[in-house]
């Protein structure tokens, strides 16, 4: 859908895959440049932070600030924003002592002079981001519970079994896509980002692992070009043999770009379906990334 679009402009700091389809691309800073001495200001695992502009913007790129600014000037809006990181800081420290005392003190002028850090009254050293350090949950006994009172009309107010959309033992698909699909997590990226790195694509590009049992019935070795595929597409990628992997599963790192594939790309295999109950959650649904089933074979 990508391709219909009349016009389709793109701000990024990297050639990602996104660029690819895009008219224009305008050239973002990274995290260390800025115009300004100061850049963005957050509050994170208890501490607010105001992150320091390292060095000037390189070549034609901007700050996010100042993009947003140039892109509001052209509907006349541009006054609507602030001019400056600074004056964006001030703002937002202004009078925050009285949405929450724990803030009290926190000023700008005071993060330069703690060099941009400071810690939140109240946070103590054994802060957690998931704000349960003393155990005490929002349920109603205040305990991690088991028992979901709100999940009864849905039967699973206790932990129950139930099949997979897709991946599941006696599914009839099963016949020509006999290999559960699985994605996750890998120490040479984080998610797409360094994907550019020729040292990491030396030895980590895309590829797929397969235990060596299924790779003897397929007649595949490490290095080999391999098709993975099912209904809904395919791509190609190297293989690489895993004694570590479990038979009739494989496992692929999450994306990265797609001109590194020979072959189409990882999430054209991807299971889009949606668990209905999972609307009446608080979260709602999620595209369940590994619950698909596919094939290899020789590419």
């Amino acid at each position: 859908w990508v391709k219909t679009l009349d016009f389709f402009a793109i701000i990024d700091i990297y050639h990602s895959s996104a660029v690819d389809y895009a008219d224009i691309v305008l050239p973002a800073c990274t995290k260390f440049e800025c115009e300004e001495d100061v850049k963005q200001l957050r509050a994170s695992y208890g501490h607010v932070m105001l992150a320091n502009g390292m060095i000037d913007p390189l070549f034609e790129s901007k700050s996010d600030l100042q993009i947003e600014r140039l892109l509001a000037a052209k509907w006349g809006l541009d006054h609507l924003l602030p001019e400056t990181y600074e004056e964006l800081a001030r703002f937002s420290l202004e009078g925050v002592e009285e949405l929450d005392p724990n803030m009290k003190g926190i000023t700008y002028e005071a993060l330069l002079k703690n060099g941009g850090c400071m810690p939140v009254a109240g946070a103590g050293a054994d802060y957690r981001p998931d704000g349960h350090a003393d155990q005490v949950y929002a349920t109603p006994s205040t305990k991690i519970e088991l028992y979901y009172e709100t999940l009864l009309d849905q039967g699973h107010e206790l932990p129950v079994y139930e099949d997979a959309n897709e991946a599941y033992e006696k599914n009839p698909i099963k016949d020509e896509y006999p290999l559960y699909f699985m994605q996750g997590k890998t120490r040479y990226r984080i998610h797409a980002y360094y994907s550019a790195s020729q040292w990491f694509q030396e030895d980590y590009g895309p590829c797929v692992n397969i235990s060596p049992t299924d790779a003897q019935a397929r007649g595949l070795k490490t290095g080999d070009d391999v098709k993975v595929h099912n209904g809904r597409g395919s791509f190609v990628c190297s293989v690489l043999v895993n004694p570590s992997q479990q038979p009739g599963v494989l496992f692929m790192a999450e994306t990265t770009y797609t001109k590194y594939y020979q072959e189409g790309f990882l999430q054209n295999v991807t299971n889009p379906a949606r668990n209905e109950r999972c609307y009446e959650m608080f979260h709602g649904p999620q595209i369940p990334y590994n619950d698909t089933l596919v094939q290899v074979e020789k590419a």
